[in-house]
This record gives C-alpha cells, sequence and structure tokens, in this order.
C-alpha cells in the first residue's frame, strides 16, 4: 500500500514482483494513490479495508493513514519497507517536536507503533527507525534497501542505459546531469523549493552544449506545482533541460545519467552503487538542518562536493570529482546491508521463499 505515488514502484514493486514470481499460493493485492490528499470513493474505501482486514501480510513504503485506525491481528504482520534508504531528514516520533497542533498535543502518526517489522539499509542506522517509528529495535532488520537491488547488477546496468538512449536518442554523446532536488517544507502540504537559487536556465547555457540538464521534482513538490501552490521558476524546459518527474522508475534516471546534482534527498543512497559524481546544491544547509533536523551531521552524507552558491554548482559539475576518500565511510554508515540480495532477505523474514 502506498499514498504518495499513483502506481507500484520501489521497494514496493520488488518485493511484489518476487513474490508473485517466488510464491504462486499468496493471493497479492495492491492499492496506491498519487497524493496523500486524494480522497477514495466509498467503493475504494470499503475494499481497502476488506483486504487490510483480512491479510496476514501487509507491506507499506510510508505513513498510511488507515492504519492508524485498525486493530492488529494476533499473527498479523504490518512490515513498513519505506520509501527511502539511510537515514537522512528525521520523520515519526524523532520529529515531535515539530509536530504539535493547536492544543499544544504531539501529533505523530498513530499507526507507526503497529509495525510488527521495519527494514533498514544498514545495521548501523536501525536505532534511527527505532526511535522514528517507536519500536523496538529489535524489530528492525538490516536487510538492505530491494529497490537497490538491479543498481548492483553491472549487466542490468549497462542494458538499462542502453535502452534509455535507444527511447531518447536526442541524448546520445551528450553529458546528462540530472538534478534531484528534495522539497523545502516543514509538511508536504507546503513542498516547495527554492527554483532560482539553482537558475537551471543559466546553468545550462554556462555548461555549453555538451550537457542536458533532466529535472526530477520530489512527488510532494510534483502535487504542489500541480495544484499551483508551488511554482516552477527558472526552468524553461525545452532541448537541454527536461522534466522526467513522471517518468516511471527513478532507477533508470540514475543510471541513464552522468552527474547527479541533490540536497538532502534520500535518493543519494540508491545513487551511491553506481559510483558516478554527485553535487550536493545546497543553498540554504544552516537553515535546513536547523529546521528540518539530520539524524547526523551533515558531512556524514557526502561522498561528493558540497556547493552553496550558483559559481560553485557550475564549477562543481563540471569538474566530475568523486571524491573517493569519502566512499567506504558512507556505505558502511548507511548501507552495509546493501549487495544486491535485499529483496530475498526482505522476504525470508516471513517465508522459506525459493529461488
Amino acid at each position: 500500500m502506498a499514498e504518495t505515488h499513483k502506481g507500484l514502484n520501489g521497494n514496493l514493486k520488488a518485493v511484489y514482483d518476487y513474490l508473485d514470481n517466488s510464491r504462486h499460493d499468496l493471493h497479492l493485492v495492491s492499492y496506491t494513490k498519487g497524493d496523500r490528499r486524494e480522497r477514495h470513493g466509498i467503493k475504494a474505501v470499503l475494499s481497502i479495508w476488506k483486504a487490510i482486514s483480512v491479510s496476514g501480510y501487509i507491506f507499506l513504503d510510508d505513513l498510511y493513514t488507515a492504519t492508524s485506525h485498525m486493530k492488529v491481528r494476533r499473527g498479523q504482520e504490518i512490515i513498513q519497507l519505506w520509501h527511502g534508504a539511510g537515514a537522512y531528514k528525521k520523520f515519526g516520533h524523532s520529529r515531535k517536536d515539530l509536530h504539535v497542533n493547536v492544543s499544544g498535543k504531539m501529533r505523530v502518526h498513530k499507526g507507526y507503533k503497529k509495525y510488527t517489522k521495519a527494514i533498514v539499509s544498514g545495521s548501523r542506522i536501525a536505532w534511527c527507525y527505532s526511535e522514528a517509528f517507536g519500536m523496538d529495535e529489535g524489530k528492525i532488520y538490516a536487510t538492505g534497501s530491494p529497490r537497490m537491488d538491479e543498481l548492483f547488477d553491472n549487466k542490468y546496468v549497462k542494458d538499462t542505459k542502453e535502452r534509455f538512449l535507444e527511447q531518447y536518442p536526442e541524448l546520445k554523446n551528450k553529458k546528462i546531469v540530472l538534478f534531484a532536488p528534495t522539497y523545502r517544507g516543514t509538511h508536504v502540504r507546503d513542498a516547495d523549493y527554492g527554483f532560482e537559487q539553482a537558475n537551471l536556465n543559466q546553468l545550462i547555457k554556462r555548461l555549453g552544449d555538451d550537457y542536458v540538464i533532466l529535472t526530477r521534482w520530489h512527488p510532494a513538490l510534483k502535487n504542489n506545482v500541480k495544484r499551483g501552490i508551488a511554482v516552477v521558476k527558472c526552468c524553461d524546459f525545452g532541448e537541454r533541460i527536461i522534466d522526467f518527474t513522471d517518468y516511471e522508475d527513478v532507477n533508470d534516471l540514475l543510471i541513464a545519467c552522468d552527474i547527479m546534482i541533490t540536497d538532502y534527498s534520500s535518493i543519494i543512497f540508491d545513487y551511491f552503487p553506481l559510483d558516478k559524481p554527485i553535487i550536493y546544491f545546497v543553498y540554504d544547509k544552516d537553515d535546513y538542518a536547523g529546521d528540518r533536523g539530520l539524524y547526523y551531521s551533515f558531512d556524514k552524507y557526502l561522498f561528493g562536493r558540497v556547493s552553496e552558491d550558483f559559481e560553485s554548482l557550475v564549477e562543481s559539475v563540471k569538474a566530475e570529482d568523486l571524491c573517493r576518500e569519502k566512499r567506504e565511510d558512507f556505505y558502511n554508515l548507511f548501507l552495509d546491508g546493501c549487495d544486491g540480495h535485499s529483496t530475498e532477505r526482505v522476504c525470508r523474514l516471513l517465508w522459506n521463499v525459493k529461488q
């Protein structure tokens, strides 16, 4: 079940596909919607509640509102796969001081404490999820992130890049820069971004004709743009600035690009196995860390260059610095459960799935 994207993707899709191919005795049902603010019709609501009532196993990749109101049956499992690897921005009970309503009471999703299991991408960050979900750390498993499995497969990566360039031949012989920042705002309903800070129109001019920029906005920001709450600025999309927000598989974009620009997004963890340059464009580093809260100091998340202004951003993109001296520490802290076999380990938590 997912409330932040219209179809199955990420960890949910990886586990669904694995079980669909491995366990023919299971009846698999999925429910998704692209924006948590959308309302299901009564028929869909009844169908969801029926599925929740009779299911032995419920997989989630984010908070799911319905779990706040359900009673977990004896023997029933609610497994939180989460939608991002690593432990970057604080969430859940880790941010309880920010979740205060007008009465002064804490307001944290009640479904968190109903999870029977949760997974993480590395053993050293289990405490972050234990704190966020209000769960015993013994119920958190460092299986690695299922969505990352294919990124460890060299043949899959090579074939995907070739397929992508065949689909978009205009990108051949270009240096592809993926611009994929997270949103700004305390809540997803307030999601926005400082588009004028990046000034992609000026960036592509400074980089030259050999470069193209693909943009990938966070789902919360995309939804607010569609609703008119956020307005995309300084991004006159054309031949060399192309919006790929609605492209189905973000892993394809990570594979296809040559350089990625991001910031505080958990996409940094998925990108790591591909061993390519990354730039952290953090024009608001001090304000963001203090307002949103990070589990570790910002320097712990770095395996690439940091740019805090436009001129530094241009320089960093052109440098293509891999910063190899930072990579081992990053992997050991956040990703030591990831090796290309995470999906299998997740499923073996519940069943003895045959390969």
